[in-house]
């Protein structure tokens, strides 16, 4: 679709038919200026069809120096959120819903692993980074070589990370009624207002999201992760990087479904046709709101920058928290050329609350 100026004071898009349509057929029909601005600056990068001269002749709020005056700019995009009533949800989450829960966070999950293969390697940490570096210079190379070195120790790391400090009994809303103020409880409240239609997808091995749906709304959502079959009728949480419950045992199914390490990172991601990528790509047709997910993987960024090439009226959400005005600017304008409008969240305690 191209833009030009109507007889109207408004912009229009016309199709390969020059059939033409009103800026509110595609958005909103208050649409801001400055969030129109927004995704004018990130279609011009991607070089789309946007005729992006005409704007700036016809346009003096845009000018040669626009990526500059972006920086100056107050965007706000959670009216943008408000006015699409979403119908159902898909989420994306990652591990910042899990925030004092338990488990702990990556870069903790990494340095207990780099502790592992010093010890078990004899070696000093200058010897380890200058290797790591130097074979694949990535923080997922210390899961590979902690796997490689020693595999029980690998998963041993893998379940304290994820269930050392766990308590069960937090996650319940009769026991401990501060809980609901978190971001799961409230991610899970709406998963079960609608378990026909909603779905998530998360990013974390863990079984919390699962356990707080059925402690605190009696929802048994299926589980789904490579290996597994897809489930019909029920409310699905999709682990793209692979399961590992709390509870039971731990089969080799649920070792192989692990992406973690960077072997297991290039074979789910090698291609759109490999597990964690298809099922990435295939959540983001219908409009998914990111939370506990800061949207910083490589990988992940290149799967929306990709699928929002071939699909430019698609967007997502993403929630995060952010005081800094010049750093707010800045990440619109890098997510927007994903198809990503982030809603930015002030930092409340020790979460950011939905």
């Amino acid at each position: 679709y191209y833009v030009h100026r109507g007889r109207r004071i408004e912009l229009e898009f016309f199709d390969e038919y020059y059939e033409t349509y009103g800026i509110d057929n595609f958005f909103d029909p208050i649409f801001d200026d400055s969030i129109l601005f927004c995704l004018l600056i990130a279609s011009k990068k991607q070089k789309t069809p946007f005729v992006y001269d005409e704007i700036v002749k016809n346009n003096y709020q845009i000018d040669g120096d626009s990526m500059r005056n972006m920086l100056d700019m107050q965007v706000e995009t959670l009216s943008l959120f408000e006015k699409m009533d979403l119908k159902n949800y898909y989420f994306i989450l990652g591990a910042g819903i899990n925030s004092n829960l338990g488990p702990g966070s990556w870069n903790q999950l990494i340095a207990d692993m780099r502790d592992r293969i010093l010890r078990l390697a004899s070696l000093n940490p200058k010897d380890l980074d200058d290797f790591k570096n130097k074979i694949c210079n990535t923080t997922y190379v210390i899961p590979q070589i902690l796997k490689d070195l020693n595999e029980d120790e690998y998963f041993r790391r893998l379940n304290q990370n994820i269930y050392g400090t766990f308590i069960k009994s937090n996650l319940s809303v009769k026991v401990n009624p501060r809980f609901e103020d978190t971001t799961i409880y409230q991610v899970a409240r709406i998963l079960a207002s609608n378990i026909d239609e909603n779905k998530a997808l998360t990013f974390n091995y863990d079984e919390i999201l699962e356990m707080v749906l059925e402690d605190n709304f009696g929802v048994t959502p299926a589980v789904i992760f490579k290996g597994c079959a897809t489930a019909k009728n029920v409310l699905t949480i999709y682990h793209s990087h692979g399961f590992w419950p709390y509870l039971g045992i731990r089969t080799k199914l649920h070792k192989n479904s692990i992406v973690l390490s960077s072997i297991e990172y290039m074979e789910n991601y090698q291609s759109l046709q490999d597990y964690s990528a298809k099922i990435l790509n295939s959540f983001i047709d219908n409009t998914c709101i990111l939370v506990g997910n800061s949207l910083s993987d490589y990988e992940e960024q290149k799967i929306f920058r990709g699928h929002y090439k071939k699909n430019m009226a698609q967007y997502s959400f993403l929630f995060m928290c952010e005081d800094d005005a010049w750093r707010r600017k800045y990440y619109l304008i890098y997510f927007l050329q994903m198809g990503v409008i982030p809603i930015f969240l002030r930092v409340l305690m020790k979460w950011c609350r939905i």
